[in-house]
């Protein structure tokens, strides 16, 4: 038997009748049946598979692809046909991972990315031709929404998951439904959505989805913010880094896209004067020459540094090194960076874009910025610099929070627990 399962599998509740006057609302006959029923599902559930939607996947790590590379790994009874976009030529059309299929589409240009929405809907006509899906999970509205609309259309039957995590503005989706009119019909033909904040809630029910809406944030593994890192350790990254002995260290991770706000942080660092500071910034986009250029035109180039993509084991020890973590987007996803750093300890200004306005306080757990005001950025950064007791206090509550909802077992749970109902659908 498996460890601590029950020998004793048929209570004695005479103490129970006895004393709660307490009798059992199930018979032994229907509570067979519901056995029955049930380990028939168990059965049936073996054979379920989920076709999912998402324009990147590992080895391109995001919040996103990190989160469903674990849900993949928790439900190994069920098989994920996933289809993404091959936004690398280097990376293999075809791969297979435990029960996971990797279908890359595209040949590694940046055209991929707008062709992705119809190529991969034909890809998944042509998998549903050669088996059956008892779902169609799209993790994003936008791209991979569109394909998974289209096959929803194509495939009624088929139970179909839309995620939204995705930082797209509010403003350019708005548009995108006002342009496409049959946009709205990635929402309202989705028998299931879950969201990660409760400002994508509203946009659900705008563009007419009257069903069911889960509100699921993101998740942090706390293991990879346990492992020690010495102080000898701690001083060779800085140093590596560039980073003198006396020097704060701000970290901001973005896309280099408008919505992430870097113009506004480099417009604030602008506004400081002569601070003994270094912005390190984690990422790459279209914009990071043009925000570059903007640093050097401004003379800030001793206090930016550019460390262009790393991996997420690497930007983990880049923010436990950290004295403050800055979010100045003008929109946001999940905000799962946010709470990477809450749980590595650095201290959080962020304005309330995407799924930060459920978690983010103002005073308690870290500091609330407005968007496109790089003077209330200035403002709070030496606020947050000049007192040390303050910083530790909300890094404290910040940590807390993690701890109490935010852990990763127990949002994965949640995520699985709708897979699982909509496998059973049926």
């Amino acid at each position: 038997l498996p460890l601590n399962d029950p020998v004793h599998r048929q209570p004695d509740i005479t103490l129970a009748k006895k004393i709660l006057d307490w009798q059992p609302r199930v018979s032994l006959s229907e509570g067979l049946q519901k056995t029955i029923d049930y380990f028939k599902g168990q059965l049936k559930y073996r054979d379920r598979r989920i076709l999912v939607f998402n324009l990147s996947y590992l080895p391109l790590i995001g919040g996103v692809e990190l989160t469903l590379s674990e849900i993949i790994k928790s439900l190994p009874r069920v098989e994920f046909d996933i289809v993404t976009a091959r936004l690398d030529k280097n990376l293999l059309k075809f791969e297979k991972s435990e029960n996971a299929n990797i279908y890359r589409i595209g040949g590694g240009s940046k055209i991929d990315k707008i062709l992705f929405p119809l190529r991969a809907f034909f890809k998944g006509w042509e998998l549903f031709r050669k088996r059956k899906y008892n779902t169609i999970w799209a993790k994003s509205s936008t791209y991979a929404g569109f394909a998974a609309m289209l096959l929803k259309l194509k495939f009624p039957k088929t139970n179909y998951l839309l995620t939204l995590r995705e930082s797209t503005p509010e403003k350019r989706i708005k548009q995108l439904a006002r342009f496409i009119p049959f946009y709205k019909l990635v929402y309202r033909k989705a028998d299931f959505i879950q969201v990660v904040g409760s400002s994508f809630e509203k946009r659900v029910r705008e563009f007419g989805y009257n069903g069911v809406v889960s509100i699921i944030p993101g998740a942090i593994d706390m293991k990879q913010f346990k492992e020690g890192m010495s102080e000898t350790e701690q001083i060779q990254l800085k140093d590596k880094l560039g980073i003198g002995p006396a020097e704060k260290i701000v970290v901001s991770i973005s896309h280099f896209a408008e919505q992430d706000g870097l113009e506004d942080l480099v417009k604030a660092i602008s506004l400081m004067g002569n601070i003994n500071l270094k912005f390190l910034i984690i990422g790459e986009g279209k914009q990071k020459d043009f925000v570059k250029e903007m640093v050097q035109n401004l003379g800030l180039e001793d206090k930016f540094v550019f460390l262009g993509y790393i991996d997420n084991p690497r930007t983990i020890k880049i923010l436990r090194i950290a004295d403050i973590f800055i979010r100045p987007a003008i929109s946001g996803g999940s905000g799962i960076t946010v709470l990477e750093a809450m749980a590595a300890r650095t201290f959080i200004i962020s304005t309330l874009a995407g799924g930060v306005n459920d978690f983010l306080i103002d005073g308690k757990n870290g500091f609330v910025i407005e968007p496109k005001r790089p003077e209330i950025i200035a403002e709070r950064l030496n606020a947050a610099l000049e007192n040390e007791e303050l910083r530790k206090q909300l890094v404290d509550a910040a940590e807390e929070l993690i701890i109490s909802k935010y852990y990763w077992e127990k949002i994965n749970s949640k995520i699985r627990n709708i897979l699982e109902r909509m496998l059973f659908i049926g």
